[in-house]
């Protein structure tokens, strides 16, 4: 019996379908549980819900602040399923993750092509961190453009090496989001260690520039160019004078929400001591594009860069375990410990989760604004599509553009989430104004004392 069980062991192993099936039962199993109630319902998410949902019913875009092929991917989920809540347009999310996982498989593999187990930890590291399933998730750009990322260094790496498919796969990260200009250091250090020739990364350039050309001419058409340009760098600011804030934030919400991607922060350091630059000028160009350029930024940014920290964690694991003799060589001890890291890290994920449902608050508000019949209701984007897709008689209005005088003498409702939501209050005046006057009349806390209120005024 035992024999027949090491010998099904051993097939099972060698088995090509075996770890791509891993990959994707641990994605689903970290990444589905409590998709609508955990994370928090996030701003971006409800403003690219919104446009689309506005792209479909009035064929005109009215976003132009990222390119559009997120939108467009969105738009034909509205076309087809039609969602009302959050909880399918993440299923979506799911699933560009377990194809994350996939790809990073093989991507890994094909950097390692000596050491498999590398392209076996890696996914598995990647799909189980806590980071990973809180983000990984969330309807936001971001996901697009990791997804095409991954896709273009496979068609780099893989055989036959022609630039057509990589070229328009890193040209479709760059229409799902503009900061995919900050890898482009890493795949021109990439094709200097694959020793492209000089033809090979000028056709690339070309082909990769063919979609983002696209953009530029259909936003042209739309907003004119100067304003399409405007929009595009709404985000950034051109200086580096908050570039230690930068830094700091990116270190507090890594340490505060995932601390085992510190192993990938370290990851970067042996990397560049062991000069592995093909695989290391991809998220430090990135980094490096963000604290000199950008004056604020987001965890989910980090978004396209958690491949490259899965891998960079799993090298350097593999390299603690290998130089401890009495831990590297006992090939089964070694396995087990790093069965039981993934294990903790899925519990982790797993509990964290389950446990947790902070868009609770979120939805108490929407339904009670809901039970009110007709009222005027101010709110972020994270609601507006959820109004007007569930509660038609509710005349919603995007505080970034309320008609303010139309509306004086009306009696408004107000749904904010405190305390994100007071920077936004604090500058537009109007707006701030009104959140003063008004009077709470429904309030709701969640595990993060993160609290959601509705209010009520008349406009003056």
């Amino acid at each position: 019996m035992q024999t027949r069980i090491i010998k099904g062991y051993n097939e099972l192993i060698v088995h090509p379908w075996t770890f791509p099936v891993l990959i994707v039962a641990i994605a689903i199993l970290v990444h589905l549980p409590n998709l609508l109630g955990y994370p928090a319902w996030f701003y971006d998410e409800g403003a690219y819900l919104t446009s689309s949902l506005q792209w479909l019913q009035t064929g005109h875009l009215t976003y132009y602040g990222h390119p559009f092929a997120p939108l467009a991917i969105l738009a034909l989920l509205f076309a087809t399923i039609n969602p009302r809540d959050y909880l399918i347009p993440r299923v979506l999310m799911i699933g560009f993750s377990v194809i994350d996982g996939l790809l990073l498989y093989r991507v890994t593999g094909l950097f390692f092509p000596n050491d498999k187990r590398l392209a076996i930890l890696t996914p598995l590291l990647y799909e189980a961190t806590p980071l990973s399933a809180r983000y990984l998730r969330l309807t936001v750009v971001d996901n697009f453009l990791a997804l095409f990322l991954l896709l273009s260094i496979l068609f780099t790496l893989s055989k036959p090496k022609n630039p057509t498919l990589s070229g328009v796969a890193y040209g479709a990260s760059l229409i799902s989001k503009q900061t995919a200009i900050f890898f482009l250091p890493g795949f021109l250090v990439l094709f200097f260690t694959q020793k492209k020739n000089p033809r090979y990364i000028i056709s690339w350039l070309i082909l990769s520039s063919i979609l983002p050309i696209i953009w530029i001419l259909y936003g042209t058409t739309q907003v004119g160019f100067s304003n399409l340009i405007d929009q595009q760098f709404g985000l950034t600011g051109l200086g580096g004078e908050r570039a230690v804030s930068a830094i700091s934030l990116i270190v507090q919400r890594i340490s505060t929400r995932d601390p085992f991607i510190f192993f990938g922060l370290a990851g970067i350091i042996w990397a560049a001591y062991k000069r592995r630059w093909a695989l290391l000028a991809f998220p430090v160009a990135y980094y490096l594009a963000f604290i000199v350029l950008f004056l604020k930024i987001s965890t989910v940014y980090l978004i396209p860069t958690l491949p490259f920290l899965s891998i960079l964690s799993s090298l350097l694991l593999f390299e603690v375990f290998d130089r401890v003799p009495k831990i590297g060589n006992p090939k089964a001890l070694k396995t087990t410990l790093f069965a039981i890291l993934i294990v903790a890290l899925i519990a982790s994920s797993l509990f964290l989760v389950t446990t947790q449902s902070p868009s609770d608050s979120q939805q108490a508000a929407l339904s009670y604004v809901g039970s009110l019949g007709s009222p005027k209701v101010i709110a972020s984007s994270t609601y507006i599509w959820l109004l007007k897709q569930n509660y038609p008689n509710v005349a919603v209005y995007d505080r970034y553009t309320v008609p303010w005088s139309a509306l004086n003498g009306s009696a408004v409702y107000l749904i904010v989430d405190l305390p994100g939501d007071l920077t936004t209050i604090n500058s537009i005046p109007q707006y701030k104004i009104a959140f003063d006057t008004a009077s709470p009349i429904f309030q709701r806390y969640n595990y993060y004392n993160y609290l959601v209120e509705v209010r009520s005024t008349t406009i003056h």
